[in-house]
């Protein structure tokens, strides 16, 4: 449990030592241009894509459900569903996995270089294959936990304020 402690105090200590982070971004081309491309590819693809669907398609179809009469706005909720499902199924999840394979390498060069400007020993990395393998099993987990969150929503009484 000591050992634990201990292990978990520096961990805590090293990503508090943003100091560290500027000299290595400032010293390595390979640390600057992986980071501003995860920086690219989780924040502006992944949280864009998001975005646009939630403050610009969501809002259209919104707004056109107005134009259809009552007695057919079941129709226009039934397409507003689906299509944000599809969504999520066809561009969401996709990138969301992609970005869990794609960051993987660009961790693991960012952590190969900065270990270099230290001058320290490498730990030996797992094969690609291997590191692969570990990201579809996880790939594989979250698609497991988004689809129970999306069950739990149709919970009776306690799903929508759990969802």
């Amino acid at each position: 449990c000591r050992e634990a402690a201990a292990v978990w105090i520096a961990g805590v200590r090293d990503a508090l030592s943003l100091h560290e982070c500027v000299l290595f971004l400032a010293r390595s081309e390979t640390i600057r241009k992986r980071t501003v491309q995860c920086f690219m590819l989780n924040g502006v693809i992944f949280l864009g894509s998001i975005l646009v669907f939630n403050w610009i398609i969501d809002p259209t179809l919104a707004m056109l459900r107005h134009f259809v009469e009552e007695d057919e706005a079941w129709a226009t909720d039934f397409v507003g569903a689906s299509l944000s499902a599809l969504y999520k199924v066809l561009w969401i999840y996709p990138i969301y996995c992609i970005s869990f394979v794609l960051n993987t390498v660009m961790y693991q060069e960012i952590a190969d270089s900065a270990l270099a400007l230290r001058k320290s020993e490498p730990v030996k990395a797992m094969p690609l294959l291997d590191r692969l393998i570990n990201e579809a099993f996880r790939v594989l987990l979250n698609l497991v936990y988004i689809v129970e969150m999306n069950l739990i929503y149709y919970l009776p009484v306690v799903g929508p304020p759990l969802y």
